[in-house]
């Protein structure tokens, strides 16, 4: 006999509340077509974002803890290393909410 178990937390365990979308790795939002919240993401998050390597991830993450979250694309300018060809390939990836 096999029987059943709800998943680890309950039978709502993973549910998204109304309306909200997951927060997806970078490759596995660009897999689904799906943008990447920069404005939640962690350090090894951003590195895995094409162009963005561990150093600039640092940047992106000083520059959001002391201006506050990123509003748009052309925030992203004010980051030493991210210049306008560099926002033209990663605008159409992120999610700025």
């Amino acid at each position: 006999m096999v029987r059943r178990l709800p998943p680890h937390g309950g039978p709502a365990a993973g549910l998204q509340a109304a309306g909200e979308e997951p927060d997806l790795p970078p490759r596995v939002a660009l897999f689904f077509n799906r943008p990447f919240r920069i404005n939640r993401a962690g350090h090894a998050g951003l590195t895995m974002l094409p162009g963005i390597g561990p150093r600039l991830a640092d940047r992106i993450l000083s520059r959001r803890a002391s201006h506050g979250p990123f509003t748009s694309a052309a925030d992203l300018l004010q980051v030493s290393g991210i210049g306008p060809d560099r926002i033209r390939r990663l605008a159409p990836l992120l999610s700025f909410r």
